[in-house]
């Protein structure tokens, strides 16, 4: 039986780099209908998902060893870091194709330093909310803020 994934993202995301104001990428839902949106499970057990946004990308890999069961997660710490996230959330910025390659090339990875996750149900579905995500390049130099990301799209 497959598994669903129910995850309502509602997204206001704020980009920003160094001496740039703010970008408002507004406020969407990923649902089954979404272009340019994907939710799957991988061989892994990683749950992959991923919303592009005019140029930018989020991407969220829930991945097995995160043993998600409904509660909260903050993304501090371990979850925090590129190395030892099993909740990685991560920003990808300028996404273009490259004119003479047939693949995408992007511009700066930022990746959450701070928010949370909560899991109100795991099982043939999933429901949660990223709220507060506060994304940062490695240099610090430029960031982002997802005020909060509802997902709802079967896996």
């Amino acid at each position: 039986m497959r598994n669903r994934v129910a995850v309502l993202l509602s997204l206001s995301l704020a980009a920003c780099a160094t001496g740039e104001a703010p970008r408002e990428l507004g406020r969407l839902d990923l649902r089954e209908d979404t272009p340019g949106a994907d939710v799957r499970r991988s061989p892994s057990g990683t749950i992959k998902v991923w919303l592009d946004v005019g140029r930018d990308r989020v991407r969220i890999d829930l991945h097995a060893q995160a043993a998600l069961g409904a509660g909260r997660s903050a993304l501090t710490g371990a979850e925090s870091s590129e190395e030892t996230c099993a909740i990685c959330v991560q920003l990808e910025t300028g996404r273009h194709e490259d004119a003479t390659r047939s693949y995408v090339l992007v511009e700066d990875y930022l990746f959450a330093r701070r928010g949370e996750l909560v899991v109100a149900e795991v099982g043939e579905h999933l429901v949660a909310r990223l709220a507060d995500v506060d994304f940062a390049s490695n240099d610090g130099a430029r960031g982002a803020h997802l005020e909060s990301l509802v997902i709802d799209r079967e896996l």
